[in-house]
């Protein structure tokens, strides 16, 4: 979750030096979904992630 998709992508392309981010370099943006409120993004990212 992020409220600056734009510099999130930047900072996982560029700045990152080592991590998860490194590791599957370069990001592409495949999906987006935005909410008005950060509660039900936070419920949707864990939907998300728990698989």
């Amino acid at each position: 979750m992020t409220s600056d998709l734009i510099n999130r992508f930047h900072s996982h392309n560029s700045f990152a030096k080592k991590g998860f981010t490194v590791k599957y370099r370069p990001w592409i943006m495949i999906h987006v979904e935005y909410f008005h409120h950060k509660s039900n993004a936070l419920r949707r990212e864990k939907e998300l992630k728990a698989g």
